[in-house]
């Protein structure tokens, strides 16, 4: 794990409070420093996580802790070929004057078998001087709450006793900076809850007496929220709007 300079502190996002980090950011950060110090080329480490549970948060504030010894990187476009993504990793690795290894963030990526074999190919021909990794690609993948997973990190929406203390004090933070404002930020306050239900009743609540069923905002809003579902669970889902040609999504 990176080592914070004397005087430096953990932000956040903000620049103003400090950064809460999940249980599994120890565990992430010392795969990530084993197979640096490894002999593989191409080498992966799986983050599985719960929405709303932080994966990606966390999997970012990896990525900035590692900026002064990888060189770091995030794949934006899922869409990308995986021959072009690999090119690109492999030219990151030499850019400079030294060659360093590429720590690569990709999310929810459905080629990712088809990434590590083209990078796989890709290593040979790109004149590596010694023997040091080439990529670890830190592949964050969302989980639906009844997965099971034997290997890698799994981020889940429950909190040990440990981070609900420190959401505690995060919110207590955010509150002198923001006052009532604070109210309205539910990502944090729904982790400072534990993901309770009882607190997502409270807020879901007043906002279902002013809907209307037929309101072209609800039925949108039901359209989302049934895509958000699904997506964690790899179906296929038939989008019909009408007006426009029907069109197969996979998610």
């Amino acid at each position: 794990m990176a080592q914070l300079l004397p005087g430096e502190q953990e932000m956040g996002p903000d620049g103003q409070t400090s950064f809460v980090k999940r249980d599994g950011y120890e565990s992430v950060a010392k795969l990530v420093n084993g197979q640096r110090s490894g002999h593989l080329s191409v080498s992966s480490i799986d983050l599985f996580h719960e929405p709303g549970s932080g994966g990606t948060t966390l999997a970012m504030q990896v990525l900035w802790d590692f900026r002064k010894k990888l060189r770091c990187a995030v794949l934006r476009d899922s869409e990308a070929k995986a021959q072009d993504v690999a090119r690109q990793a492999i030219a990151l690795f030499h850019a400079g004057e030294k060659q360093n290894t590429v720590l690569l963030l990709i999310n929810d990526l459905p080629r990712m078998e088809t990434l590590r074999r083209d990078l796989m190919e890709c290593v040979p021909s790109s004149r590596v001087g010694g023997n040091i990794p080439v990529v670890i690609v830190l592949n964050c993948m969302r989980i639906s709450g009844d997965s099971r997973i034997r290997n890698g990190v799994t981020l889940r929406t429950t909190l040990s006793e440990e981070e609900q203390n420190q959401f505690v004090e995060k919110e207590a933070q955010v509150r002198l900076l923001h006052g009532e404002q604070s109210k309205g930020f539910y990502g944090l306050n729904l982790m400072r809850h534990n993901f309770s239900r009882e607190y997502v009743q409270s807020v879901i609540d007043p906002v279902k007496e002013g809907f209307q069923p037929a309101a072209p905002n609800t039925q949108l809003l039901s359209f989302l929220a049934l895509l958000n579902f699904l997506r964690t669970r790899l179906l296929f889902v038939e989008i019909r709007v009408p007006g426009i040609p029907w069109t197969p999504c996979a998610h």
